[in-house]
């Protein structure tokens, strides 16, 4: 609608779900096809593969503040409970704190962990991040990890078993929140932590599937490892090998420490430069679509040497 001139619908409220795009099946000829005839492409998602809801976020801003002074409030939701980091920026004091999900209205917010330093208690502007994710509650400000918090093992979330039934909570997860503070708060980011399915073929449901590692007390060569690709629905991981779906220490070879060739940029024929052989992807097992072959390398190109560098 924006690309027609016209004004899009008010956002609705929706959970944040282990969505991929690079799984929707898009491809170049179909974006452009449809943004020529200004519409955006739809997102294919098969119906067997539904998305499932991730819990685990990271929010990321930077703020400005303007005047020392007043108070500033973030918040994560998973399942019912609510997490928030309070600074007071006045003193630079802030807190984590976490609303029970017996207190309906949230009015009576319970101290988590000791109070935390931020030195926001000036103007300037700072890089923060507030995190909860793996059972724990993480502040960084301007990179500097201010403070973790592991949360008791009685108050750790369940994960639900798909399908979730929603709350309201969830459909809107993240929250910030300003008491006679003068700032701007801009380059928001939400993050989600990558949801691992637990069954072959990326697929989550009511049971789990176990897989036994191995460990060599006498040689450590041998203690084994499960290896989990980081697009769960569709990883050929060790979910699918053979038994036992496992990689022994030894073959760990060793660190990746430098992006030396990212993918080459192609230009001529309107940006896509010529294939050079193709390939085929996957075919969805419901027979919903059909994937059409994809360049497998394209000339003429050139390399993006500013994406090379050390991986720290």
């Amino acid at each position: 609608m924006a690309l027609a001139g016209k004004s899009p619908p008010a956002p609705q409220p929706q959970l944040i779900r282990d969505f991929y795009a690079y799984n929707s099946r898009i491809t170049v000829e179909q974006a452009d096809n449809d943004l020529r005839n200004g519409r955006l492409p739809d997102l294919h998602v098969p119906s067997n593969d539904p998305d499932q809801w991730v819990g685990d976020l990271t929010l990321t801003c930077q703020v400005e503040i303007l005047a020392s002074g007043g108070e500033l409030t973030f918040e994560l939701v998973e399942g019912n409970r609510q997490y928030r980091c309070t600074i007071d920026l006045a003193s630079g004091q802030g807190r984590f704190v976490y609303v029970h999900e017996l207190d309906r209205e949230g009015e009576d917010p319970r101290p988590a962990g000791d109070p935390l330093e931020t030195g926001m208690n000036r103007p300037g502007r700072f890089a923060l991040s507030f995190a909860n994710v793996d059972d724990r509650l993480c502040l960084w400000i301007d990179d500097r990890l201010v403070k973790s918090l592991d949360f008791e093992p009685d108050s750790k979330f369940e994960p639900q078993i798909s399908p979730v039934v929603p709350s309201n909570r969830d459909k809107s997860p993240v929250g910030i929140a300003a008491r006679m503070a003068k700032l701007r708060i801009d380059h928001l980011r939400i993050e989600r932590d990558i949801f691992y399915r637990h069954e072959p073929g990326g697929m989550a449901t009511a049971h789990e599937t176990t897989f036994t590692l191995h460990k060599d007390d006498a040689d450590p060569r041998n203690d084994e490892f499960l290896m989990l690709g980081d697009n769960s629905p569709r990883s050929n991981d060790s979910r699918l090998w053979a038994p036992p779906h496992s990689v022994p220490r030894h073959l760990l070879i060793g660190k990746a420490f430098f992006v030396y060739w990212p993918h080459g940029v192609p230009f001529l024929n309107g940006g896509r430069g010529f294939a050079i052989g193709k390939y085929s992807e996957p075919q969805p097992r419901d027979g919903s679509e059909t994937n059409p072959p994809l360049p497998k390398f394209s000339l003429p190109f050139y390399p993006q040497v500013g994406r090379m560098h050390r991986i720290r």
